[in-house]
């Protein structure tokens, strides 16, 4: 038990603070979950230690998540330092914002589900129906800010997300729990663990119903074109629509170099949020199922220096329509440019469009370690995507006419699938990509990691992207480090090959590209005090923007680019033995042609983590975001600064083994407001104060 202590005490001294989230007290932490926060392994794809990773990483694991109080996904990102948590305005998905490159689809940032990209081929993001995640069987969440494709290829863009869901070592105790908040919302849950045999399995079951909150948007597009054409149409004032039920399991089994690992994410009952086209829609419903499959092989004593991995894996998602979706409301008037003037085009029924989209994305990757080199560690990679939109389905009351510039509106919701009328035709996509990284250990304390990946892709051609960074070991107490990194975002099939007449694709695109430079510094000042500063610069070019064409389609080209600087501070401070403090702060300035609405310049965060009594515990959450500039060319003001604040109070042990939680969000009933598409002046309304209270039963 001494040396176990000893041990602690060592590590506590190199406590890297981007790994700040912790429970009661870092000396509460027993040397087990210590080495669990002090590894990440999406940095360089292979474990490593946290302050010597070739990145600026963030680990965030379980204690954390329950210490937050949180349910979902977003509600634990919100406090990483340098990542901003928005929404879109169709279905509210979220927006994972890293230093300040934001999109409405999102497609700058790579969500990983187990080291498997969670990307929709269709548009690039994390699919049209993504329904929030919830976390009981999230056993850690690793994060780096900055570019990635050098180890994951496309769209690893501003930033790397990988959520480790549980294996059976991560659960000690089976647990059944259950919930119930603000706006009639519900879930229940079941985790359990057991060994058959040679054999260890980890299930988890978890369920949730909401209605969404009712936050009211004022003037939509709708209001606007009511104002032009003289109708009265639109739904607003009225409430955003963010019902939503939701299914999820996941199951991890292993036996000696063997893992398989599967999910499944259902998704009914899905709201508009604030409409398809930021018109708001009560009536439209949207449900989508998503589910991985995945084998692995692992074998660490190939040969003499050598490590093998396999991966072989399955990632289904669709998107389809239970409600006719309304892109205009009933009443509502077209005017379209016509050769003999303007077509007045009226909607009894509303203009009605329901793309559905069916995907299958498979992968193989292979990578092996060398150690044979002195000083050195080689990791060679390669692997092969495909990718199939084998069914796409379109149902709506318009079509174009011969020439392409004329709406026709339909008696009736029609059919239209395989006619020049659907929004895109089932389409495919091959990836093959090998890459080359050395670990090299130059000097005592100086650690060189060099890479180079190459993609090539059957519709887009090649890519390569470089990446350096070297880490010094300052002092015993003072970590440096020095980045360079390259990535790309792959251009979308809706992107390159829509025929939606909202936005058209181009097959002429090209990857959107970025390089990076950082310099981070870590000081363990004390067993008490950690801080560390990180400080970046960027360039993004060739962004994809959508504008009118020669034919005035909205279409799709390469012609943005960003320039970014800024930094993030972290500190973490052990006040007492039942007392962490834990703050960052997160600036960024931009600027280029690709701004439409913006990230925040600035943000805070502070939370802390105090066992007041014991087997209770309190964490205070405080975020504060400056204001949002309007993008290029909108005469609107700025969106409102906030300040958020949340409170989970945890008792364990209420009974026995009967745990007890209760957590307030957005305690000051602060209204926040998210840009859109301009289309909504005051913004995409969040949800005001809520109530959240969930007991659990260990046996």
């Amino acid at each position: 038990m001494l040396s176990v202590k000893l041990r602690v005490l060592a590590l506590l001294l190199s406590f890297p603070l981007s790994t700040a989230y912790a429970k009661s007290s870092l000396l509460d932490m027993d040397f087990e979950e210590l080495m669990d926060k002090q590894y990440v392994t999406i940095a360089s794809g292979s474990p490593v230690a946290v302050n010597l990773a070739p990145a600026v990483a963030t680990v965030i694991t379980e204690t954390d998540i329950r210490a937050m109080g949180a349910t979902d996904l977003d509600q634990v990102l919100q406090m990483v330092p340098g990542l901003y948590v928005s929404n879109t305005f169709s279905n509210y998905n979220p927006i994972y914002a890293f230093r300040g490159i934001y999109s409405q689809v999102n497609t700058e940032t790579l969500l990983l589900l187990n080291g498997i990209p969670m990307t929709s081929l269709y548009r690039g993001d994390r699919g049209g129906i993504w329904g929030g995640m919830p976390v009981r069987s999230i056993a850690r969440i690793e994060i780096i800010r900055g570019p990635g494709s050098a180890v994951y290829g496309a769209d690893a863009f501003g930033g790397v997300i990988n959520i480790i869901t549980k294996s059976a070592l991560d659960i000690p105790e089976s647990e059944i729990g259950a919930g119930y908040g603000s706006f009639n919302s519900r879930d229940a849950w079941l985790l359990a663990a057991d060994r058959l045999g040679d054999i260890s399995a980890a299930l988890s079951i978890e369920y949730s119903d909401t209605d969404g909150h009712r936050e009211r948007v004022h003037f939509d597009h709708q209001s606007w074109r009511d104002e032009q054409m003289g109708t009265d149409a639109s739904f607003a004032p009225g409430p955003v629509q963010l019902s939503r039920r939701a299914l999820d399991l996941h199951l991890d089994l292993r036996m000696d170099n063997w893992l398989l690992r599967g999910s499944y994410q259902g998704r009914d009952n899905v709201g508009n949020g604030a409409g398809f086209y930021e018109a708001l829609d009560p009536q439209g419903r949207y449900e989508s199922t998503r589910y991985t499959l995945e084998l692995q092989y692992s074998n660490p004593t190939l040969a003499e220096n050598w490590e093998l991995q396999t991966n072989v894996s399955l990632h289904h998602i669709d998107q389809q329509v239970e409600k006719d979706t309304l892109m205009l409301p009933p009443g509502s008037v077209l005017a379209i440019p016509a050769p003999t003037g303007l077509q007045i085009i009226n909607l009894p029924n509303g203009l009605i469009g329901n793309p559905q989209v069916w995907e299958n994305n498979y992968r193989f990757d292979v990578s092996t370690f060398y150690t044979g080199f002195e000083n050195h560690r080689i990791r060679l990679a390669t692997g092969y995507y495909f990718g199939d939109i084998y069914r796409t389905r379109e149902t709506k009351n318009f079509m174009l006419d011969e020439t392409g510039s004329t709406i026709i509106i339909l008696p009736r919701v029609t059919n239209l699938s395989g006619t020049p009328d659907t929004f895109l035709n089932p389409a495919d996509r091959e990836n093959l990509y090998l890459s080359l990284q050395d670990e090299w250990r130059l000097a005592k304390n100086w650690h060189l990691t060099s890479g180079l990946r190459y993609d090539r892709y059957s519709d887009f051609g090649d890519t390569f992207n470089p990446r350096l960074a070297l880490v010094w070991e300052t002092t015993d107490r003072v970590t440096s480090k020095f980045l360079y990194g390259r990535a790309f975002r792959a251009p979308s099939l809706s992107e390159l090959y829509s025929t939606n007449p909202v936005a058209f694709g181009n097959p002429n695109l090209d990857p959107q590209s970025i390089d990076t430079y950082e310099f981070a510094i870590n000081v363990r000042a004390s067993t008490r005090l950690q801080y560390g500063l990180n400080l970046f610069h960027y360039d993004a070019k060739d962004l994809i923007l959508y504008r009118r064409d020669d034919k005035q389609l909205y279409t799709p080209f390469n012609e943005g680019n960003q320039k970014g600087y800024g930094g993030e501070l972290e500190i973490s401070y052990t006040l007492a033995s039942n007392l962490n403090l834990f703050a960052n702060y997160s600036y960024v300035t931009i600027d280029g042609t690709s701004k439409h609405s913006e990230a925040p310049e600035h943000q805070v965060h502070f939370h802390a983590a105090w066992n007041f009594a014991p087997e209770w515990q309190l964490t205070p959450q405080i975020s504060y975001v400056s204001e949002r500039a309007r993008g290029k060319g909108d005469p609107h003001s700025a969106f409102d600064e906030y300040v958020l604040v949340n409170l989970a109070l945890q008792r364990r042990n209420l009974l026995h083994k009967v745990d007890g939680m209760l957590v307030v969000r957005n305690l000051l009933d602060q209204e926040i407001r998210e840009p859109g598409l301009d289309n909504i002046p005051d913004g995409l309304p969040k949800a005001g104060i809520s109530l959240y209270g969930s007991l659990s039963y260990r046996f």
